[in-house]
């Protein structure tokens, strides 16, 4: 019983009861970014002239932290796809996946330099199961989309502004 235990507090035996959307990942994101990591800022899937289109991405002082949101296995097989991923041209000086339990393992991350988030499958809780490591980011595409986004505020079409202390509500 005590081994059982153990493994699911170090996320081993996480198999989900329901599943989830990439939209609720999406959401999940966004919030562990606000309420975890402190971002002041946070975008996704914004689309600009980069050639990524992150799920969420974030800034906290001199850092960016990125997440990709994979609801399968093969999901997450399509990203080592993309041409951002073969050149290691990327935003965020921070990278890590989320999922929900039992779709990306720890060994499925390892030596890639990512980190793994898995959340439970009603969104209480996110797990850091592997800290990603620093990089160097593509600062030049976050500016892009830094500018993207102020842009269609000026032009009202784009953000919704959330007080900070709404966020997670």
């Amino acid at each position: 019983m005590a081994e059982a235990a153990g493994k699911i507090a170090r996320g081993e035996l996480m198999t989900p009861a329901i599943e989830l959307t990439h939209e609720q990942l999406r959401k999940r994101a966004i919030q562990w970014l606000t309420n975890t990591r402190h971002c002041g800022v946070v975008l996704s899937e914004i689309s600009c002239l980069c050639s990524e289109r992150p799920d969420a991405i974030g800034w906290q002082h001199h850092a960016s932290y990125l997440i990709e949101c994979k609801v399968s296995k093969s999901d997450f097989r399509a990203q080592k796809d993309k041409i951002h991923v073969r050149a290691e041209r990327g935003v965020g000086m921070f990278r890590y996946y989320m999922c929900p339990p039992g779709v990306i393992e720890p060994a499925d991350v390892e030596g890639t330099g990512w980190g793994l988030l898995v959340t439970s499958t009603d969104s209480r809780y996110v797990r850091v199961l592997v800290e990603p490591t620093c990089r160097v980011s593509c600062r030049e595409d976050e500016i892009t989309m830094l500018v993207s986004a102020l842009r269609r505020v000026r032009e009202r079409e784009f953000l919704i502004l959330v007080r900070e202390n709404e966020v997670g509500k």
